[in-house]
């Protein structure tokens, strides 16, 4: 079972890397095979991902988009405070490859998501999202509900089957 952790940080006070380590670090039992933060202003649509110590050294260089390029403790306080931070804590099941890394994004960027849990009818759903164009990088489910998301909305959640929770950055609507 995986552990998400999340930081909507409006007064800009306080360190939202440091925090959301701190949340993803109480929760390593729950996924030691990676890690992943994600810290996001978004005003300026500025986007920062790192890894940690649990993060597979095939995850720094795989070519995705939303594959980490340095460790959270190697990085520097960012200038201005993010508004946003989300954590992962991966408990590798379904895809065991890079490309289950999280947080992931959409293929433009514009949506991420952390997710725990398991969507039984992932399948069925991906193959309806296939033929309405959408092409998949990993075999996860959790791309999957990120695909259903960006074509269905929050009705997305009336067509799965499973057990889950996830957060989902939407940074065209800053939601």
């Amino acid at each position: 079972m995986c552990g998400i952790a999340g930081i909507l940080n409006f007064s800009g006070t306080f360190p939202v890397l440091k925090s959301v380590r701190n949340m993803t670090d109480a929760l390593r039992h729950r996924g030691p095979d990676d890690e992943g933060y994600l810290v996001a202003e978004t005003k300026t649509g500025r986007v920062d991902l790192f890894g940690g110590n649990d993060t597979p050294q095939d995850v720094f260089a795989c070519p995705l988009s939303y594959a980490p390029r340095s460790k959270i403790d190697q990085a520097e306080e960012l200038e201005q405070v993010p508004q946003i931070a989300l954590g992962h804590r991966r408990l590798s099941i379904i895809d065991l490859s890079p490309s289950g890394h999280q947080p992931m994004c959409n293929s433009k960027g514009t949506l991420w998501i952390v997710y725990n849990g398991e969507i039984y009818n992932y399948l069925e759903i991906r193959s309806e999202l296939q033929k309405l164009g959408h092409n998949f990088r990993s075999q996860s489910d959790t791309e999957v509900l990120l695909a259903a998301y960006e074509e269905w909305g929050p009705a997305a959640l009336k067509r799965l089957i499973g057990m889950f929770a996830f957060a989902i950055l939407d940074m065209p609507k800053k939601k």
